[in-house]
């Protein structure tokens, strides 16, 4: 079965967590036969700070279409030749515009969307899920696709980075803007250990340790799998933390709607994982007991849900 893959990306710049949600997917199903492609649409913008080096991971480590689309009318008129279309991670506008034959199209891993948008394009797709219930019997629920892969996939993709750090001998920050109060907490918990950072702003560098810099997906995960504690505010770092159970300090930002990663944190029972900086540290070591409930529980519906067609 030929199956074609649309990650739709309302930033306009694709960002570490793109890039190993659509490697993770890619790899997921390739594992069954399937002969897949990633529909190139919103993953390249040259304004975009580390759009060339994600965009290149892309091209060397999955299959892109040999068209660049600029819209989503381009991949409506003309899409690429497949028996399966999957979309991911898109809003109510994107799926009602995109979608081609009904028995052809599942709309995969929805994060915001109400039950009035849903009736509304259960017309236009054979089958949808969403990654969080909205109360809907018609949906399904189903995995964030990072969580597709498991601990030694990831272990092994891991390999591929020729980064050289010890195990347990640091603490990872990886944040959007490192700033001094992140660094100071930062610090509390990394008694003698060095910190390392991965970050595109950097207020701060008083401290033992370095900042890598256009890091690979593949060094993000070597780094997050070996790092004694990880300090950050991404979505993909608390996923990977789950995946390798390592200790976690999630930062939210005040300013910011992190609606999706707060349902997250309550999802998978890390709560407790949400930091004050100006607070003592984190004592106690992450609980991911209902985090790993919740993922294997989620496993087969996932599977029967990207497999079998509806009857």
């Amino acid at each position: 079965m030929e199956v074609a893959i649309s990650f739709f990306n309302n930033r306009k710049n694709i960002e570490y967590q793109d890039a190993l949600q659509i490697y993770s997917l890619f790899e997921y199903i390739k594992k069954f036969g399937d002969q897949v492609q990633i529909i190139d649409y919103s993953l390249y913008d040259s304004k975009g700070k580390n759009n060339k080096l994600l965009y290149d991971f892309l091209e060397d480590n999955t299959i892109l279409t040999s068209i660049r689309y600029n819209s989503i009318n381009e991949i409506k008129e003309y899409p690429p030749l497949a028996d399966k279309y999957i979309f991911v991670n898109g809003d109510f506008s994107e799926l009602s515009a995109c979608a081609l034959e009904k028995d052809k199209c599942i709309a995969y891993g929805i994060k915001d969307i109400n039950k009035d948008e849903i009736g509304s394009i259960e017309q236009k797709y054979e089958k949808i899920s969403t990654l969080f219930d909205i109360g809907d019997n018609s949906v399904t629920r189903c995995l964030d696709p990072m969580f597709l892969l498991n601990c030694d996939q990831w272990d092994e993709f891991s390999q591929k980075s020729k980064l050289n750090v010890e195990k347990d001998k640091y603490i990872l920050v990886y944040c959007d803007n490192v700033t001094k109060d992140i660094l100071e907490y930062s610090r509390k918990i990394s008694e003698d250990l060095k910190i390392y950072i991965v970050s595109d702003k950097v207020q701060f560098m008083f401290y033992k340790g370095k900042r890598i810099k256009n890091a690979m997906p593949y060094d993000l995960v070597k780094l997050i799998e070996n790092a004694k504690d990880i300090v950050t505010n991404h979505e993909d770092a608390i996923k990977l933390s789950i995946i390798f159970n390592k200790n976690l300090h999630i930062i939210l930002d005040e300013n910011k709607e992190d609606n999706y990663k707060i349902e997250m944190i309550n999802e998978y029972g890390l709560v407790d994982r949400v930091i004050n900086l100006y607070s003592d540290k984190l004592e106690e070591k992450t609980d991911y007991t209902q985090a790993d409930e919740k993922i294997n529980s989620l496993k087969e519906i996932t599977f029967k849900f990207i497999q079998e067609k509806n009857t």
